[in-house]
């Protein structure tokens, strides 16, 4: 979301976030905006995959959408001149956005992997993961800014065990295979394509696990010590940055904060962290008030 508000898509008639297959609640942008949410898309995987909406309907033309684009900014005016949180100023922006999607072809072109060679296809796995990055690198290719892909095929990588989930060894043994295939050749296809130095790639869940196995064959929710994977984006790779103690529970050295990642994010990004925007109070929420960019990734 911060980046769809500072950055915006790198082509005009491109949503500049995606997220795939679709996200939870707190991946929307809050007080940033709701214009700053993520487009959602569904799962890419489904032989019936289709983006609903980006086509002119029957009988519909270029100039008859800008007619009635016009109307309803008549029809939305005196409400706009009434409106004191800005809600109007957020359905212009939509509006705005939802015309330009409509009346180019960039998105639909964007989001046609049956343009996509079938055994590269293979290669990413038909799997909703595997499709969904191959259609993040289809996006990033045609302009969307920001891709955020979510794995949670077949159940989560919350495993706990049983009753509630699966145990490690066999959730791992289904999801792995998968995360390998997918990954892997979107890093490979972003290379041939001369684009992994201009793509951050960016791999972590929300938390790490515990460092021992509970009783059910799973591990619990361990805030920590997790790790990330980062490749691409210019950055200096080979490198394993920081360690944990003998057992996987503490950090041992150069221990590091979300907010570090975020400001390294924002540093590939040309974003500032010391930006501060208002929320609905109208008070200033600083973006990072104390994070510095992961220094050894920078040459």
């Amino acid at each position: 979301a911060v980046t769809a508000r500072y950055r915006g898509a790198n082509q005009p008639g491109l949503p500049p976030f995606v997220s795939l297959p679709g996200g939870p609640s707190y991946e929307h942008a809050a007080y940033l905006g709701a214009r700053y949410s993520p487009f959602e898309v569904g799962d890419p995987n489904k032989p019936e995959f289709n983006v609903p909406n980006l086509a002119l309907a029957p009988g519909m033309t270029g100039p008859r959408l800008d007619d009635r684009r016009q109307i309803l900014l008549g029809l939305d005016r005196f409400k706009r001149e009434t409106d004191a949180r800005g809600s109007m100023s957020e359905m212009d922006a939509f509006a705005s956005t939802a015309f330009e999607m409509m009346s180019g072809t960039a998105v639909r072109q964007a989001f046609d992997l049956a343009a996509e060679e079938p055994r590269l296809r293979d290669r990413y796995g038909r799997t909703r993961l595997g499709q969904s990055c191959l259609l993040a690198r289809r996006l990033i290719e045609a302009g969307v800014t920001f891709v955020n892909v979510n794995d949670y095929e077949f159940m989560e990588w919350d495993l706990h065990g049983a009753p509630t989930a699966t145990t490690v060894e066999k959730g791992t043994a289904l999801k792995g295979p998968h995360l390998d295939a997918a990954l892997s050749t979107l890093l490979i296809d972003l290379q041939q394509r001369n684009l992994l130095d201009r793509v951050l790639i960016q791999v972590f869940g929300e938390f790490g696990r515990t460092p021992k196995l509970n009783p059910a064959g799973g591990r619990d929710h361990w805030g920590n010590v997790f790790s990330v994977l980062l490749a691409g984006g210019g950055l200096r790779h080979g490198q394993v940055i920081g360690s944990s103690d003998s057992s996987g529970a503490v950090p041992h050295d150069r221990p590091l904060r979300p907010a570090d990642l975020l400001a390294t994010t924002y540093r590939v990004l040309g974003i500032s962290p010391h930006l501060s925007p208002v929320d609905y109070a109208g008070r200033p929420v600083p973006l990072l008030p104390s994070a510095e960019p992961i220094r050894e990734l920078f040459a």
